[in-house]
């Protein structure tokens, strides 16, 4: 299964144009799809769906994780490069 992350800083704002990408991408790959509303500045395992992410990662139930941009991940390249590795 492939995990697919979009994330929105704010509650008002629309996620729709993440997610409508990141299924392009994977087409009719199975997937599940991880959304926060939060900053960026909030370490990745911090988020709530961020952290259900990285235990299904880490629980072999997730072959890959697609992020529309990098920064969607994380603000921090530290928390980035944690996140990845």
């Amino acid at each position: 299964m492939i995990a697919l992350y979009a994330r929105i800083s704010k509650v008002g704002m629309d996620e729709s144009r993440q997610v409508e990408n990141l299924k392009r991408v994977v087409g009719d790959s199975p997937h599940k799809l991880f959304v926060d509303k939060i900053s960026g500045t909030v370490p990745f395992e911090d988020r709530p769906q961020g952290a259900k992410l990285m235990k299904m990662a880490r629980n072999g139930e997730l072959e890959s994780a697609e992020f529309w941009e990098v920064s969607r991940c994380g603000r921090n390249i530290a928390d980035v490069t944690a996140t990845l590795y």
